[in-house]
């Protein structure tokens, strides 16, 4: 159970994928490794081994994160330091960076991976807006939650031709670098044509100048999405997150305040400068300028709106959004295991920026595909480690996976020997046991 996720429905693949997800065998095969040329797979002499600790285990040679550590330690599971998981000894491997599907590809049944392959199409700006922009076209009233959005490298004749409409006429527009972070490169401007020849590997999107205020500042949130499948499309919410308030109020855009980011930008790593800057006294989460969705929740409530309406919107932008890139996610899977995979080996953590106008109306303004999980304030590492602790519990591993895992290579090999069929029992009393959760 994941007592405090909410298990989001993607009803547009709903009657393609139950019937598979409802049929799937217990293997399951996911977890890690980092590049392509790190696993070493010539033979070599056998060396003397120790045995080791039976257990559940973790590589983390990769990651810097304490609050992943301190959440594997509180679950009892046993850190493998084998530098770069070469020796492809764990049954997680937990890297701060994206992965090739030739990594991917290696991996065991019962192993798994945080990462999946071919995921910057949601975490580059670029590839966002391209496929999100394509759905539009196809879809308008379904998908009209992201800024009006061009990318310059292909679009600029039409950005400049937009810019002379009535529309397009005198709007506020932010250019950002299209692998950017952190609210780096980032240019607010009324004057888009000036700048539209300087910027290459960059989208231009419309600024929302209207957006809710908490306190008379801007505000986003972060929200933490769980995906464990693209095989069947399996995605969850983390119902608890932060809502980042700007340090300074916020004012309409204008050539005297553009240049303030404080006023504008949300992004925590500008904000924490300023000296009106709070990170809050306690993990409560109700004070300062970092909050949680419960706050939220009751911010809402005192303003008339109900939480449950609010959340259902950002759900839906968030599984569209999923369902946009899911066959170009779906298709690399497939490449790193085109045979006998459930479809479970990898999963991810990922972050939502959200943002509101003084409708409510949600607007995604992008994906982070390796979310910040660093624990530097009290709310920052109560929110964290509790989404860590979630994530670990539902991928429900169990050291029985790894001997499942063993039986059934054994028995694919005597197959293969004897040209025939292959029945495997493992040794938990040869029963399969569903470690995955089906689309609803």
């Amino acid at each position: 159970m994941w007592p405090i996720l909410e298990r989001l429905r993607v009803e547009a693949i709903k009657q393609k994928e139950s019937a598979a997800a409802t049929n799937s065998t217990t293997k399951r095969g996911e977890s890690g490794v980092g590049s392509a040329n790190e696993i070493d797979t010539k033979p070599k002499e056998k060396e003397k081994q120790t045995k080791r600790k039976r257990g559940i285990y973790i590589n983390l040679t990769q990651c810097k994160y304490d609050t992943v550590r301190t959440v594997a330690a509180q679950r009892g599971w046993l850190e493998d330091e084998d530098d770069k998981g070469k020796k492809n000894l764990f049954t997680v491997y937990w890297c701060d960076g994206a992965v090739t599907k030739y990594r991917v590809a290696q991996l065991k049944n019962h192993q798994r991976i945080n990462h999946f392959p071919g995921l910057e199409v949601l975490a580059h700006k670029t590839h966002l807006s391209q496929i999100l922009n394509k759905m539009e076209k196809a879809f308008p009233s379904e998908y009209n939650f992201m800024p009006k959005t061009f990318i310059l490298s292909r679009h600029v004749e039409p950005f400049r031709a937009y810019c002379t409409t009535p529309n397009g006429h005198k709007k506020t527009w932010i250019f950002k670098p299209s692998t950017g972070a952190c609210g780096k490169g980032i240019v607010l401007t009324k004057d888009p044509l000036h700048w539209a020849n300087d910027f290459d590997d960059t989208v231009v999107q419309e600024y929302i100048t209207n957006p809710l205020l908490i306190e008379g500042k801007k505000f986003d949130m972060r929200v933490y999405v769980l995906v464990t499948s693209v095989r069947h499309l399996s995605v969850f919410m983390y119902n608890e997150g932060l809502v980042r308030i700007c340090a300074v109020p916020y004012q309409q855009p204008t050539s005297a305040n553009m240049d303030n980011e404080c006023v504008h930008l949300t992004n925590y790593s500008i904000n924490k400068e300023h000296p009106n800057f709070s990170p809050g006294e306690s993990d409560a989460g109700d004070t300062g300028s970092k909050r949680d969705f419960r706050w939220f929740n009751r911010f809402m409530t005192e303003n008339g709106q109900n939480p449950k309406d609010v959340w259902a919107d950002i759900s839906d932008v968030i599984v569209k959004t999923l369902i946009a890139a899911h066959p170009t996610l779906s298709h690399m899977y497939k490449i790193c295991f085109p045979h006998s995979n459930a479809g479970f080996t990898c999963f991810q953590i990922l972050g939502f920026d959200i943002l509101f106008d003084t409708q409510y109306r949600p607007w995604v303004l992008e994906v982070n595909q390796s979310p910040s999980l660093r624990g530097d304030t009290p709310i920052d590492f109560r929110i964290k480690t509790g989404l860590l602790q979630e994530t670990m519990q539902i991928l429900n591993l169990r050291l029985s996976d790894e001997e499942r895992d063993q039986d059934l290579q054994q028995a694919r090999s005597r197959a293969r020997l004897l040209g025939g069929k292959f029945e495997a029992a493992s040794k938990s009393g040869g029963k399969h046991v569903k470690t995955h959760m089906a689309v609803e």
